[in-house]
């Protein structure tokens, strides 16, 4: 023995359910007009986007013994909560990479083996994308240097400042092309797959990652030869200071 189905979306005329989902009225979407302009709403959570009634399935009718009002609908289970992005050693380091004119050669002892040791050679990588190692010419401190301007590089423990060798600053110029064409690319595929726009996600992240990549590189066509002059002029590098007592060798 069947009843119509109290779970549909509506009931027939002549008695029953129309088998259509209650949420999406048989749609298959739920949203708002702001979902269709970003893109198109989102598949219904009750019915999985067929549009059925998930009581009776579409048929319309259920079986009398069992009458879904009388049964106990469980609540879903209460969303677990996000897993931090970065771990409190890469937030430490992400924080040394941004505040830092110059990064001792020390700290990067302490913090390169820490996090290779924890399989985070991204976060390396990514913290000193905007450095350069080098060996100041004042004090001969070693360490990495944040890259400014035209490759400048900054000392502020003894107030050396300088810059770069314009080998090392066309090396620079090119990986920034990769780093930001892939940044702007990644951002933008991440924020379609969000949508639910997977093929759509890869061409729009390749595309910007092209235009961006471009522009990064006829930007750098202008730099470089500016550095080169920059650096021609710089004033004589300073040899490192010696302790007292030591001598170089005489021939």
């Amino acid at each position: 023995m069947t009843q119509g189905c109290p779970d549909c979306a509506s009931t027939k005329l002549f008695g029953g359910g129309n088998g259509k989902c209650a949420a999406c009225y048989g749609s298959g979407k739920v949203g708002t007009i702001a979902d269709d302009i970003a893109g198109g709403k989102r598949n219904c959570s009750r019915c999985g986007g067929n549009g059925q009634c998930r009581t009776c399935h579409g048929t319309g009718v259920v079986a009398a013994a069992a009458r879904p009002t009388e049964q106990k609908r469980q609540s879903p289970p209460p969303p677990k909560a996000a897993e931090p992005s970065a771990t409190d050693l890469e937030k430490e380091w992400y924080g040394i990479c941004n505040r830092s004119a110059f990064i001792p050669q020390h700290v990067l002892d302490y913090y390169i083996p820490a996090l290779k040791a924890r399989g985070k050679q991204v976060a390396i990588a990514v913290g000193l994308s905007d450095f350069h190692a080098h060996t100041c010419p004042k004090c001969g401190e070693q360490g990495q240097f944040k890259i400014r301007f035209l490759g400048r590089l900054e000392h502020p423990e003894c107030q050396w400042t300088g810059y770069m060798g314009t080998g090392s600053y066309i090396g620079f110029q090119i990986a920034q092309i990769f780093h930001s064409g892939i940044r702007a690319g990644g951002s933008m595929k991440e924020n379609s797959d969000n949508k639910g726009d997977r093929s759509g996600g890869w061409i729009n992240g390749i595309l910007v990652f092209l235009f961006v990549g471009i522009f990064r590189a006829l930007l750098a066509v202008v730099l470089i030869p500016v550095h080169t002059l920059v650096a021609l002029f710089q004033p004589a590098k300073l040899a490192p200071n010696l302790p007292r007592g030591s001598s170089r060798s005489a021939s």
